[in-house]
């Protein structure tokens, strides 16, 4: 993997798995065709450290997200 850390910030393996599978599955569809249950169960971890994976992504990736627009 290349690493820019300005375009790409540095997620866990957790992490990097946790945004690719909800972005895979439809979580952040409208209307959503997933739900953290689910995909937490696809990850074989609890609902609560789905989440956690899954917020601490999001918090990584946003605020580039966000300069770029």
């Amino acid at each position: 993997d290349v690493y820019y850390p300005r375009l790409m910030p540095k997620l866990t393996v957790n992490q990097k798995r946790a945004i690719e599978l909800a972005f895979e599955k439809g979580y952040y569809d409208y209307p959503r065709r997933s739900n953290m249950k689910k995909l937490a169960k696809i990850m074989k971890i609890s609902p609560p450290t789905f989440f956690e994976h899954l917020k601490r992504a999001e918090e990584k990736l946003m605020p580039n997200v966000l300069d770029s627009l």
